[in-house]
């Protein structure tokens, strides 16, 4: 069993060494070509995407080397979507940082990218606002120093938070002033992106629940339930996002029901117990919400249960 268990981590260190040497680098692109040349200004180079790029290949390389899954063993980091792939080229070229122009300026000459989380107490990533623990501080370390290692400069990552109520505005906000350079564990969704790019996926379980205002009836000839199971009804309007996580796990676990979509999560949780009955969302954006309405919508018994949600960085998107 010792020879087996030896055989195995040779085999897993090297398994590791191999990953980490197919790290990106810098690709061939017209960015790349761009800043090569002496005289760049005839090419308009879009940086916010650059450094989209430079975060999304920063994920890829410690997604090869395994470091995702030694720094939280429970993410499940085989189904990234071909169109948030991580596997991208390097479309700048690092080794001429006098080029780079903001924001990559600022993150070179500093040596500090500023990572932007929502600040919920109640979440386990942060114990407060100021003394950040977890897998996004790990994650986020993580990429600094993946981020140094391309640049080939020493690099760090600064924390910065922000409430998670009304999270994608205030989100957006911490991008377009320059607070933040990226956002850790945004869910990928279809209206953000109008707003928002995106990295490629790291998939993550989620804590979603049934939540409802319990002080509003339900519907006539509906009983309460006391599974999840009890919820797939007809007779049920559930509030979502469209086109996002919430929306599709909703229809996942309830497709009898009536759903009833909006632009935005508060408007869904606005809805509930005016036009709907209740959200079926994850547990900390729903908290967030609560946060500041005093804790109006309440976890129906039975109904807690973990579902596989896309996170990952965002950048602000050049208008």
């Amino acid at each position: 069993m010792k020879l087996l268990a030896i055989l195995l981590s040779l085999a897993l260190i090297l398994a590791i060494s191999e990953a980490r040497s197919t790290r990106k680098t810098a690709g061939n692109s017209r960015a790349v070509r761009a800043l090569e040349s002496d005289d760049d200004d005839d090419v308009e180079v879009d940086w916010y995407k650059l450094l989209n790029n430079l975060i999304s290949v920063a994920a890829h390389n410690l997604l090869v080397s395994g470091e995702f899954l030694a720094l939280y063993p429970f993410l499940s980091l085989a189904r990234v979507p071909e169109k948030n792939s991580c596997n991208r080229e390097l479309n700048f070229d690092p080794s001429k940082p006098e080029k780079f122009k903001n924001p990559l300026k600022s993150i070179y000459q500093t040596g500090v990218i500023k990572i932007g989380v929502a600040t919920i107490v109640s979440l386990p990533y942060f114990s407060n606002a100021s003394h950040p623990e977890g897998f996004f501080y790990d994650l986020g370390n993580s990429l600094a120093n993946e981020i140094g290692f391309i640049l080939k400069r020493t690099m760090k990552a600064q924390f910065v938070g922000f409430l998670a109520t009304s999270f994608f505005e205030n989100a957006t906000q911490a991008l377009a002033s320059g607070a933040a350079h990226t956002i850790i564990g945004m869910s990928y969704l279809v209206p953000r992106t109008l707003k928002t790019d995106y990295s490629c996926w790291y998939e993550g379980p989620s804590p979603f629940a049934v939540y409802r205002d319990e002080t509003r009836p339900l519907p006539a000839g509906f009983t309460l339930p006391t599974s999840l199971a009890g919820w797939n009804s007809n007779l049920i309007k559930i509030a979502t996002l469209g086109g996002s996580i919430f929306e599709t796990a909703a229809r996942k676990f309830f497709p009898s029901a009536q759903f009833v979509t909006f632009p935005s999560m508060n408007a869904a949780f606005d809805s509930v117990g005016v036009t709907t009955d209740i959200s079926f969302s994850i547990t900390g954006e729903t908290e967030g919400y609560n946060e500041a309405h005093g804790m109006r919508l309440k976890i129906q018994n039975g109904t807690l249960i973990e579902y596989g949600g896309g996170n990952a960085f965002a950048t602000h998107r050049k208008p």
